[in-house]
């Protein structure tokens, strides 16, 4: 210090340096000092400014470690590259004030001939987007905004890079224009970029052949839907659906015409709700054994009353249905209105009842026609027997005898044929023993031998000779047609009764 202010005085010139101090507290202090000669009385002093800079070196160490950090940044930025254009005054020329070591790997340039030349760096910029990068450069400048832009550039050994551009524009002191900015590398992102749009496209393309499916699929379904409904509504039957809980779900309108309920005062309610008296009683142990099997049923009658009070029969049939896995979630049936035809079978029954009393009572008059029918059977055959044994007993002997009288031709042949045509008469008329003209003794053998007596044993027990007995039983085989015939006498008289 005292060499400055020696030299100062010396030479009459002023100086400034830095230094530090020891203050009176035993600090050191880093300081300033200005000083200049002045003459005074004749003499030459030194006339000086000490400033305390301590504020001020630390800021300049702040600073000079901060620009340490981003040059420690930039150079080692993998993706960038760091760098600084001076546009000038009008903004219209480029100069480049610094670029980080990273402008070789990423144009291929040295850093000092980029500083000499920018345009080996904006000739990279590949066809026409070199007039959109002058272009929104020229929009950033005038607005004092951020420049960004993705750009390709095609480097010196013919590969393209896609970088983006980063710059925001400031003033410098000396008015001009300078703009701080970052190249990033962004080749390897466009790809993916390019390869997801691709993949967002194929996406977007599928989805769109998807939602067409989808809309078509929905607009047929939503088409058979309608004529579901319409079919449902115009059918005769009402259609419905229950939960798992048995409580209606949908119900068609046509219940309207069957029971006189509008669709929506079913919703929510049972079936049961709805049923004649002691139907639900009946009803509920079949419908807990349906329920429990998840059973298929149909043609289960059933009665409900209609809104005016009335009885209403119906016929119910339902199947069990289910989600995709499995889930049981209810029953779809139908039932239709069966009133007439179960008053139809009313009056058949009870037709078919007042037939089968009838049949009974003609059953019993059938059973009383027979008897008499058989009892006048049986005076027919007691009449024909009592008439055959009439002819046999009081017209055939005289006719007989008169045909052992000695009458002429004429008259014998008269007799004859009477004779046959009184035998004719009696020929369909039963054969019993008593209707065949047997004497008392012949009677009597004819009993015997159906008991099965022999000759022998027939002469004892009559007392005559077993002669006669024969002669008895050639005359029996001869009224009974049985000479020259094998036939036993025992089992046809037997067959006589």
């Amino acid at each position: 210090m005292i060499l400055h202010f020696s030299g100062a005085a010396a030479g009459r010139i002023g100086f400034l340096y830095d230094t530090r101090v020891l203050r009176k507290d035993g600090t050191v202090v880093p300081v300033d000092i200005t000083g200049c000669p002045v003459e005074y009385e004749g003499k030459v002093l030194v006339q000086g400014i000490f400033r305390d800079i301590a504020e001020r070196k630390s800021m300049e160490e702040a600073l000079r470690k901060s620009e340490e950090q981003l040059r420690v940044l930039s150079e080692n930025l993998a993706d960038g590259m760091v760098y600084q254009i001076n546009t000038g005054v009008d903004g219209k020329q480029r100069v480049l004030t610094y670029a980080s070591p990273a402008v070789e790997r990423f144009h291929g340039v040295k850093v000092e001939d980029a500083m000499m030349d920018l345009s080996l760096i904006y000739d990279q910029i590949d066809g026409e987007h070199r007039a959109m990068v002058a272009e929104s450069e020229a929009r950033a400048s005038a607005t004092m905004s951020k420049f960004e832009m993705d750009v390709p550039f095609r480097l010196p050994s013919g590969d393209v890079r896609w970088r983006r551009l980063i710059a925001l524009p400031h003033v410098h002191s000396d008015g001009t224009l300078m703009w701080d900015g970052i190249e990033l590398d962004i080749t390897e992102r466009r790809k993916m970029e390019e390869e997801l749009a691709a993949h967002r496209d194929h996406l977007s393309k599928l989805v769109e052949e998807r939602t067409d499916r989808l809309s078509r699929e929905v607009a047929r379904r939503k088409e058979k839907e309608e004529q579901y409904l319409a079919l449902v509504e115009s059918i005769k039957e009402w259609v419905w659906e229950v939960n798992a809980d048995l409580v209606h779900t949908y119900v068609s309108p046509r219940i309207r015409d069957i029971l006189g309920c509008e669709a929506e005062e079913f919703i929510g309610r049972t079936p049961f709700d709805f049923m004649a008296p002691g139907e639900p009683e009946r009803l509920a142990p079949l419908a807990r054994k349906v329920l429990a099997g998840k059973e298929q049923f149909a043609c289960l009658k059933t009665a409900a009353l209609h809104r005016n009070g009335q009885t209403v029969y119906l016929e119910a049939s339902g199947r069990p249905f289910f989600d995709e896995k499995g889930t049981f979630l209810g029953y779809r049936g139908s039932c239709h209105d069966i009133t007439e035809q179960k008053k139809t079978m009313d009056a058949l029954e009870e037709r078919e009842r007042e037939l089968t009393a009838k049949s009974e009572a003609l059953e019993e008059v059938n059973a009383a026609l027979k008897v008499l029918l058989r009892q006048r059977e049986e005076d027919r055959r007691e009449l024909e027997a009592r008439l055959a044994s009439n002819i046999r007993e009081m017209v055939l002997p005289y006719i007989y005898r008169a045909q052992k009288d000695k009458l002429d031709l004429r008259h014998r042949t008269y007799l004859d044929i009477v004779a046959t045509n009184l035998n004719e008469i009696m020929s369909p008329f039963p054969n019993t023993i008593k209707q065949l003209n047997f004497t008392p003794r012949e009677i009597e053998v004819a009993s015997l031998i159906k008991e099965g007596r022999t000759t022998k044993e027939i002469a004892e027990f009559l007392g005559i000779a077993t002669c006669a007995v024969d002669s008895h039983r050639n005359s029996i085989r001869n009224k009974l047609g049985l000479n020259n015939k094998k036939t036993n006498l025992r089992s046809y008289l037997l067959s006589l009764g």
